[in-house]
């Protein structure tokens, strides 16, 4: 659910996918970006959203981090996402057998700049719908993540907003302000 907060897609793009790439040349320039962020938890069982603060920071494409407090954060260097949740750490690798594999592909590929496969990419410029797809349908049932929908900034063209779309009507989505890329 967290780990989908990147702001930055370098190169994952085809010659179709519009905002991909355009996000992807203005990234390959830019070493740093910080922002403020807020995340929404929206659960269908449950009456009110769940809503923290919190700062996003990307260095170089090799390390990213979101930071809501000192007890719920992630960290992403490289292939590794760390994930710290109500103070408990758990951290994983591209490749390994999480249930959140397909989102930490398309993270890796997204900020590696390797091909992504194994995702119906639909994208119009300003809005990039990106859905998991595998051959195994009960692995399909069982993903997190139903799909990820990014929406891009005209002016800038780094991301305005994440949503991670749950089973149902659950989601958590990422709203990012106050950008300062470099």
């Amino acid at each position: 659910m967290i780990m989908a907060v990147l702001m930055l897609l370098p190169v994952c793009a085809s010659a179709q996918n519009a905002g991909l790439q355009k996000m992807a040349s203005i990234l390959k320039k830019t070493s740093t970006i910080t922002a403020d962020v807020v995340r929404t938890r929206h659960r269908e069982a449950v009456t009110k959203d769940a809503v923290a603060k919190g700062k996003f920071t990307y260095k170089n494409s090799s390390k990213m981090n979101i930071v809501f407090s000192a007890d719920d954060k992630l960290i992403m260097e490289g292939k590794t996402f760390t994930m710290v949740r109500d103070g408990k750490k758990r951290v994983a690798e591209v490749g390994g057998k999480s249930p959140m594999e397909p989102m930490l592909n398309m993270l890796s590929c997204i900020v590696s700049g390797t091909e992504l496969k194994n995702a119906k990419v639909e994208d119009n410029g300003s809005v990039v719908t990106i859905t998991p797809q595998t051959a195994n349908g009960k692995k399909q049932k069982r993903q997190m993540y139903q799909s990820f929908v990014l929406t891009i900034d005209g002016k800038n063209h780094l991301l305005k907003s994440i949503r991670l779309n749950e089973k149902g009507a659950n989601y958590t989505q990422f709203d990012f302000s106050n950008v300062i890329q470099k």
